[in-house]
């Protein structure tokens, strides 16, 4: 599955990857949720991190003893943050990632499941993360979900490309009860979901899904 999920989103996933290569100042202020990673505690894997804005306030809300960000996007001359020893950047796939089994407590993906095509791939992605994570380890999970928005929209796999002058990007738009179902397939219990909005100026084009799940002690990956 990992192969065939590599060949069948790899046109998708390079785009997107060049369009957020291009755009480094996106999401430059972090997020203006910062509650929504005071779940995060131990060891914590960011998959899908881009520049990493956030990691301060990461350390500040959260229980965090060491942090991994992944990217596809990551190089030496676009990713320079101002890193303390306990930070590793490794430029990787999360639809395979380089982590042996049991190695986190905690698994962020913060608007970065939405930007994988096809539905097999996404559980596909979601079973590694309770892979990586030791035994009731804790997934934070947002995507987007807005309401109403003006970008050009261009069917591609099961879901859209967004077009605007620095490129395209994928989105799949998960409904809440299809996110719900998916993290659950994949093993995880549900500790908390809710809808939130990123920016009160804009509720329709911000509102975002949050989940929040635990490893299931029965998990066999």
């Amino acid at each position: 599955m990992e192969q065939e999920c590599g060949e069948k989103t790899r046109e998708i996933i390079e785009e997107t990857a060049g369009f957020f290569r291009n755009i480094g100042r996106y999401r430059s202020t972090g997020w203006r949720n910062k509650w929504i990673l005071k779940a995060a505690r131990g060891r914590v894997l960011d998959l899908g991190a881009g520049p990493g804005f956030y990691l301060w306030d990461l350390k500040a809300y959260g229980r965090v003893d060491g942090v991994v960000l992944l990217d596809l996007i990551y190089d030496a001359e676009w990713f320079k943050p101002e890193l303390d020893e306990e930070t590793i950047i490794v430029k990787g796939d999360m639809l395979s990632p380089p982590f042996k089994a049991s190695s986190f407590d905690t698994v962020l993906m913060l608007a970065s499941l939405h930007h994988i095509p096809y539905r097999e791939c996404r559980l596909l992605v979601l079973r590694n993360v309770a892979k990586l994570l030791r035994s009731g380890g804790i997934l934070v999970l947002t995507v987007w979900s807005p309401l109403e928005f003006k970008m050009p929209l261009e069917k591609r796999g099961d879901g859209f490309m967004l077009s605007s002058r620095d490129g395209k990007r994928f989105y799949y738009f998960y409904t809440l009860d299809e996110l719900l179902r998916d993290v659950g397939e994949a093993g995880f219990t549900i500790l908390e979901h809710r809808y939130f909005i990123e920016n009160p100026g804009k509720p329709s084009l911000t509102r975002n899904i949050l989940v929040v799940a635990e490893k299931q002690a029965t998990f066999q990956g």
